[in-house]
């Protein structure tokens, strides 16, 4: 789901049974002869609230007062980074007065999935962040009953940015197909069963060019392979 869901949405219900994702870390290569500084130099950069900046204090003064080499140090560090459920990727490095920086990259939030009352971010790889979210009422989160098949689904979707932009919720029905809900209108989507990418592709084709989720529609159904029904609120009284 490279790029998917960089927008923190709103949504409201999902459900995955196991959640035991190892993130997509990246090692960096430390050279003991490039850090002649002493740790306690060490910088780090603003990073969200999402990676909790007390526990990166904590690792730093913890090897900072270490009986060991500061090579030892920096790759005591980088294994504890490598734990750090929303770190991508660090680097460490050296500045020309001499500090050292360590520069965090966090993974991309894209959506949450609920597990029983809990909430986890997935990252932009799909891989599940073993955290419970806080404040779910103001984050984005997908029903779903098959969490690889949702995976999937999201992944294909995420590539068109104006989905990204313009999705509200994704709900999977009985394993076998999705209903998408847009904003502004709230305007539900019904996919049809099974439905293939090319299927989905010529649906999110047609509702951004007739701009159908500004409009006064409750409904657009596609389970019919023959026809496109839309309600209208009207037509719902």
């Amino acid at each position: 789901m490279r790029k998917f869901f960089n927008t923190v949405f709103r949504l409201y219900a999902t459900s995955i049974a196991v959640l035991m994702v190892l993130a997509l870390v990246v090692i960096v290569e430390i050279n003991p002869e490039k850090f002649k500084n002493d740790i306690r130099q060490l910088e780090i950069n603003q990073v969200s609230h999402f990676i909790d900046q007390k526990l990166i204090s904590q690792i730093i003064t913890k090897y900072a007062n270490a009986d060991l080499k500061r090579y030892e140090k920096l790759v005591a560090i980088a294994n504890e980074l490598h734990k750090i459920d929303f770190v991508n990727k660090y680097y460490l490095f050296k500045t020309y007065s001499g500090t050292l920086k360590l520069k965090l990259v966090e993974f991309e939030r894209t959506m949450l999935i609920k597990d029983g009352s809990e909430f986890f971010w997935v990252n932009e790889f799909g891989d599940i962040i073993p955290v419970p979210v806080d404040n779910s009422d103001e984050l984005f989160f997908v029903d779903s009953k098959s969490n690889k098949e949702t995976r999937d689904f999201v992944e294909f979707i995420s590539q068109d940015q104006w989905v990204v932009d313009n999705l509200y919720s994704i709900t999977q029905i009985e394993d076998r197909r999705f209903d998408l809900v847009f904003n502004p209108n709230r305007i539900k989507i019904k996919l049809p069963e099974f439905a293939s990418n090319q299927t989905i592709s010529r649906i999110i084709q047609f509702l951004k060019d007739d701009n159908v989720i500004t409009k006064d529609i409750v409904v657009v159904d596609c389970r019919d392979k023959k026809r496109i029904i839309i309600q209208t609120k009207k037509s719902l009284r």
